[in-house]
C-alpha cells in the first residue's frame, strides 16, 4: 500500500489522467455500441465524474494509509482492490449527484445508474489492481535509489578518509622536493603511495599496487599503509621488502598481491638505492631524457611467496635529476579502442615536462576517459 511519500500532487494527477484514459474508452465503446452518445456533454461529465472518483479512492486510500502498511504483501492487494472498487462506486455516485444537481437542480435517481453500478466496479478493480502493482513496483524503485545513494555516500566517505590517509602531495626539505598524485578509477583506489622521513634524515619514497580495484583493493591498502612506516623508518630498502613480503604472504589471499617500488635517498650525499616488486621501472630524468631504471634480481609483486630476497640498485642524483616512480595505470591508459599509450610515449612524456602535474595533464589531453585503472606516481627533484 501506499507510504506518506506517495500522496503528492503529481501522483493524483497521474491517476486521474489514468482514469480519465479509461473512462475515455468506456463511452467510445458504449457510443460504438449504439449504448449512448459521445457529446460535449459526456465528456464533461465524465470529467466532473472521474474527479469525484479519484479523489474518494485518494482520500481511503490515506486514511488508513498506517493500518495498510503494518499488513502482509498477502493482504494489501485484497484491501486495496476493496478500497479501489467501493472507492469508485461511491466516487461515481457523489460525482453523479453533485453533477445533476449543479447542472440540472436535481437529484439523479437510483435507476438512471442503469448498468454503470455494475460497470463501475469492475473497472474500479481493474483499476486498482493496475495501482497496486504500481505502486509496488514505485517502491522498489525507491528502495533501490535510496540504497544506490547510500552505497555512493559511503563511497565518497571511503575515498575520504582513504586521501586523509596519503601523506601531502608535496613535500620540500633542503635540497630536494618530492611531489606525488593519486588519481582513483573508481571511488575507492588500490594504489597508494607515501613518503617517510627517517631519523639519518633520508627519505622512502613508496609507490604500491593492490591487485584488484575497489573496495577490496582499498582494505588492503590501508593495511600495509599501516605497517609501511614502521618497517620502512629501521629498515633497509632490501629489509623493507622482504618483511613486506613475509607479511603479506601470510595475510593475502590467492590473486592477491600488491606490486611495490621503494627507494630511499640520502641528501647529504644525493644517493638512491632503489628496489622493485613488479611496478614499472622507474625513470631517471636526467637533462631531458627518461631513462628506466632496471633493478635486477626478483620482479614479482609482494605476497606471491613468502621467501623471496629482492635486490637493490644504487644511483648518485644531480642537481635537476628527477626521479619517476609510478603504477602501471599510466602506460596502460587507452588512446583508442583497447591501445595503451605504452612505455616509449610515457617516456617522451616524462622527458618534455618537468613537474608532475604537467605530465599528468598531458597524458590525459592523449586518453581517453574514463579510467581503466588508477593512476598513481610520485617524483622526487634535486634542487640544488
Amino acid at each position: 500500500m501506499p507510504r506518506e511519500h506517495f500522496f503528492t500532487l503529481r501522483n493524483f494527477v497521474r491517476f486521474l489522467l489514468f482514469g480519465y484514459a479509461i473512462g475515455g474508452v468506456m463511452m467510445i465503446i458504449f457510443a460504438t455500441a449504439g449504448r449512448d452518445k459521445l457529446s460535449l456533454q459526456s465528456v464533461a461529465q465524465l470529467a466532473f465524474i472521474g474527479l469525484f472518483m479519484t479523489a474518494t479512492i485518494w482520500s481511503l486510500e490515506y486514511l488508513i494509509r498506517g493500518l495498510s502498511g503494518r499488513l502482509s504483501p498477502a493482504l494489501q492487494l485484497p484491501l486495496h482492490l476493496m478500497l479501489a472498487a467501493g472507492g469508485g462506486v461511491l466516487g461515481f455516485i457523489l460525482g453523479r449527484s453533485a453533477y445533476t444537481l449543479l447542472f440540472f437542480g436535481r437529484i439523479p435517481s437510483l435507476r438512471s445508474y442503469g448498468t454503470a453500478l455494475i460497470v463501475i466496479p469492475l473497472v474500479c478493480l481493474l483499476t486498482g489492481a493496475g495501482m497496486f502493482f504500481y505502486i509496488v513496483l514505485e517502491e522498489r524503485l525507491r528502495d533501490k535509489v535510496r540504497e544506490q545513494e547510500l552505497a555512493q555516500q559511503e563511497l565518497t566517505l571511503a575515498r575520504a578518509i582513504q586521501e586523509r590517509l596519503l601523506p601531502p602531495p608535496e613535500f620540500t626539505s633542503d635540497g630536494f622536493r618530492v611531489t606525488a598524485r593519486n588519481l582513483a578509477a573508481h571511488y575507492v583506489a588500490g594504489d597508494f603511495y607515501d613518503l617517510i622521513a627517517r631519523a639519518d634524515g633520508s627519505v622512502v619514497a613508496v609507490v604500491a599496487d593492490v591487485a584488484g580495484k575497489g573496495v577490496a583493493a582499498s582494505l588492503i591498502m590501508a593495511s600495509v599503509k599501516s605497517v609501511l612506516p614502521l618497517i620502512a623508518s629501521v629498515e633497509s630498502v632490501e629489509g623493507t621488502m622482504r618483511r613486506l613480503n613475509e607479511k603479506l604472504a601470510k595475510e593475502l589471499g590467492k590473486r592477491e598481491f600488491v606490486a611495490l617500488a621503494c627507494a630511499t635517498y640520502d641528501p647529504s650525499t644525493r644517493r638512491v638505492v632503489l628496489a622493485n616488486a613488479g611496478l614499472p621501472d622507474p625513470y631517471l630524468i636526467r637533462n631531458g631524457t627518461a631513462t628506466p631504471l632496471v633493478v635486477g634480481g626478483p620482479r614479482l609483486p609482494l605476497g606471491i611467496r613468502a621467501s623471496l630476497d629482492y635486490e637493490s640498485m644504487t644511483i648518485e642524483l644531480e642537481r635537476g635529476d628527477r626521479l619517476l616512480l609510478l603504477t602501471d595505470g599510466l602506460p596502460e591508459a587507452t588512446v583508442g579502442e583497447d591501445e595503451p599509450i605504452g612505455y616509449v610515449r610515457l617516456e617522451q612524456l616524462a622527458s618534455a615536462h618537468a613537474s608532475l602535474e604537467a605530465l599528468f595533464a598531458a597524458i590525459e589531453r592523449e586518453t581517453e576517459e574514463p579510467r581503466g585503472d588508477d593512476w598513481t606516481a610520485m617524483m622526487l627533484e634535486v634542487t640544488r
